[in-house]
């Protein structure tokens, strides 16, 4: 099995499991221990120390690991605002990013267009002047 101990002491620390072995109703081979090494009772446990993780949607989904910490911790994670925060910044920086290379495609197109026209007109220009 794989052990969890619980980190004890007078500050609370935010602790979090993540196991796809572990099953809805049943810990498994996840071993969750006080700190005093007293077993856990998994109705403890679940969702609260460990929680049953999906391999699939974790590859998926980027923000799978957040919303599980979030459903587990939510109410109690001091970080969480902070961390929804940074993910919503980090979206739109990125919306930004695709937008600011758009307009700079958009910008090298209108530079090649200008370009070539200057071109053009200056070959107007010689056949003009030796006719």
């Amino acid at each position: 099995g794989k052990l969890l101990t619980v980190i004890g002491g007078k500050d609370e620390t935010k602790q979090l499991f993540f196991d796809d072995n572990i099953d809805h109703d049943d810990a498994r081979i996840v071993d969750c221990r006080d700190d005093r090494g007293n077993i856990v009772p998994f109705e403890e446990s679940m969702n609260k120390l460990c929680t049953k993780v999906n391999p699939v949607e974790a590859l998926l989904d980027n923000e799978y690991f957040l919303r599980k910490l979030q459903l587990c911790h939510g109410d109690h994670l001091e970080m969480g605002a902070s961390l929804v925060e940074f993910q919503r910044q980090l979206a739109e920086l990125e919306d930004q990013k695709a937008s600011f290379a758009q307009q700079v495609k958009t910008l090298a197109q209108q530079v090649q267009n200008l370009t070539e026209e200057n071109r053009r007109m200056r070959l107007r220009r010689r056949i003009q002047l030796r006719d």
